[in-house]
């Protein structure tokens, strides 16, 4: 049992890292996951993009985004920052569920 948990380890050490423009799940977006992504595409993509870049408006985002925590990002999407406008008045809740729903699947940028 023991040798078999550490090639597992070895295994999964061995696999590529996920992009960030890739769902961080070995399975396809949920219908949820599908609406997020478009909604982020339509109203966020323009500022965030999926993968850093220098000079970018915004930093990217992920499901590692205010600490992972969906009530956090949540919050953030409907009241904005100072340096980013809410979007209570354009987004309803189940958007902005779906719009954190879909966060939750993309990975980290890698830092270079």
């Amino acid at each position: 049992m023991r040798e078999a948990l550490v090639v597992l380890l070895l295994l999964a050490g061995s696999l590529p890292a996920a992009r960030a423009d890739e769902p961080a799940l070995n399975r396809p977006l949920t219908e949820t996951e599908q609406r997020g992504q478009a909604l982020f595409d339509r109203h966020c993509a323009s500022c965030h993009p999926r993968t850093p870049v220098p000079g970018a408006v915004a930093p990217a985002v992920s499901r590692e985004s205010q600490g992972g925590q969906a009530e956090l990002m949540a919050d953030i999407i409907r009241k904005g920052t100072p340096r980013m406008p809410g979007f209570a008045n354009r987004l309803g809740d189940p958007e902005i569920d779906a719009i954190v729903q879909y966060l939750k699947t993309v990975p980290a940028p890698e830092h270079t």
